[in-house]
């Protein structure tokens, strides 16, 4: 890897997905449901059940 790229840890992931949805205007009560959504779809991949994007 080079000086060019940084593999993000979760926790810098969320904080700027967080901070995104905020300058986009998002409320805090809908990113909260956003996050959640995405947490389940994560898990159902995981299971294999999940077969979208």
């Amino acid at each position: 890897m080079d000086a060019y790229h940084h593999v993000l840890t979760k926790d810098e992931y969320l904080s700027l997905l967080c901070a995104w949805m905020r300058v986009a205007g998002i409320e805090d009560h809908h990113a909260v449901t956003i996050l959640r959504a995405l947490a389940l779809i994560r898990e159902l991949k995981e299971m294999g059940v999940w077969q979208g994007f």
